[in-house]
């Protein structure tokens, strides 16, 4: 289960990273797919971890005062859906 969520969640990350607005659902699947076969043939590149001073030195409570004000959110009131951003910090 975990694996078919994590797929399920690739292909959607890249599916949004994509221009498609005007594709087929089997055009968009194969597009996707053959960008995450383009992606694994590539070496491992790790994220780039670097934090300012201030959030790489927050400790838990800190950065559970956080909070998102849904006001702000992307897509708010235009639809099913609606993308709240959260910055790094603490173990993330």
């Amino acid at each position: 289960m975990k694996t078919a969520l994590r797929r399920l969640s690739l292909a959607w990350g890249l599916a949004l990273t994509m221009d498609a607005s005007a594709a087929a659902p089997d055009e968009l699947f194969d597009r996707v797919t053959d960008r995450a076969r383009q992606l694994a043939a590539e070496p491992y590149q790790a994220p780039d971890s670097s934090l300012p001073p201030d959030l790489a030195e927050m400790n838990y409570d800190q950065y559970r005062e956080i909070r998102f004000r849904p006001e702000a959110a992307i897509w708010k009131d235009e639809g099913p859906f609606e993308v709240q951003l959260f910055h790094p910090g603490f173990l993330y």
